[in-house]
């Protein structure tokens, strides 16, 4: 599983891609089952699309509790197989890459 950016802020947008790698050495892009680690952080499309929609770790908390940031990720299944990838959602833009 390849993700295009490992931490995007509340609003943004990535993407996820798989490619399977068979014994035979050969390696093949895959359409996989995509699915949100965390539903009410990111959202992932079918095509692969991560959108984040909160930095909260679950719905109704309270807006002046929002996290910074949360760690949350997207599974990938394929033919009885599962990957994931981790992705860090942050509140705001201002210096999370220099933590």
């Amino acid at each position: 599983i390849s993700l295009a950016d490992p931490e995007i802020v509340v609003g943004q947008t990535t993407t996820v891609t798989a490619i399977a790698t068979y014994s035979d050495g050969t390696t093949v892009p895959i359409t996989p089952i995509w699915r949100s680690t965390n539903p009410y952080s990111l959202t992932v499309t079918s095509e692969g699309l991560v959108t984040s929609i909160t930095s909260a770790s679950f719905f109704g908390e309270d807006v002046c509790c929002f996290p910074r940031y949360i760690g949350t990720g997207v599974t990938a299944s394929f033919g009885g197989l599962t990957g994931q990838v981790n992705i860090t959602v942050f509140a705001d833009g201002l210096g999370h890459r220099e933590w």
